[in-house]
């Protein structure tokens, strides 16, 4: 009767390793899981900053190009440049 006893406490220790072993697996895969979310969303931030920056780079360049053929058109038309608009400098 003693080994029957030892043999079933035993299977149920061994039981209950595989339960914590199961528990322990499933709680690495949901901080696993987790961590991945997150780097997601980091990248998904850092995207989206790098499109922002994109498009005003593109916009900024397009006014660069715009106040230089306007330049270009007020030197033909002989306006001085005294009375042009500098953009966030003031009147020059």
């Amino acid at each position: 009767m003693i080994a029957a006893e030892r043999e079933a406490e035993e299977r149920s220790i061994s039981d209950c390793n595989v339960v914590e072993i199961d528990a322990f697996r499933r709680r690495r895969q949901a901080e696993i899981a987790q961590q991945a979310a997150e780097l997601e969303a980091e990248a998904i931030r850092t995207l989206a900053v790098a499109n922002r920056d994109k498009v005003l780079g593109y916009f900024l360049c397009q006014n660069v190009r715009l106040d230089n053929e306007s330049i270009k058109s007020l030197t033909t038309l002989k306006i001085p440049f005294s009375h042009l608009y500098c953009r966030g400098f003031g009147k020059q």
